[in-house]
């Protein structure tokens, strides 16, 4: 019986669709939904551009206060299901798998999507981190599956 099931999103579509099966099978349960999003405080690797290349601005970080916002409008399509937001500051892979400990978690849901290529190589899978470090069940989805 799973009574908390923690749901972690990146504002992808692909961790929004996971919520979908987060919902579920907390209905199904009547578990409570913890819905959680990790604001990352890695440090991002500059490359500089060759010379004479033109100049790249860095990315737009989103201040905690348009985080929390984006986080709250995420909430369960079933109306029986209780959820909690709880936005996290850290590295997402050790925020996560520390507050499924801290909060006793049963089930943890949640996209593999996320970084590839050259920041997967460098930073690690959020969801492979989590995968081995949980301390409870970890299910993981694909776009395809969902």
């Amino acid at each position: 019986m799973f009574n908390k099931i923690l749901y972690t999103t990146d504002f992808s579509d692909d961790s929004k669709r996971a919520l979908a099966l987060a919902t579920s099978i907390a209905a199904l349960h009547q578990s409570k939904l913890f819905i959680v999003h990790v604001a990352e405080t890695t440090v991002p690797v500059t490359v500089l551009p060759p010379a004479g290349a033109a100049t790249v601005l860095p990315p737009v970080v989103p201040t905690r206060e348009e985080l929390s916002e984006q986080l709250h409008g995420i909430t369960p399509d079933d109306p029986i299901v209780q959820y909690e937001h709880a936005l996290l500051s850290g590295v997402a892979g050790e925020e996560i798998v520390a507050f499924g400990r801290d909060t006793s978690i049963d089930l943890i849901v949640m996209s593999t999507h996320g970084r590839s290529g050259l920041e997967r190589f460098l930073l690690g899978s959020v969801a492979e981190h989590v995968v081995r470090h949980a301390t409870c069940p970890v299910l993981t989805c694909n776009a395809e599956m969902q």
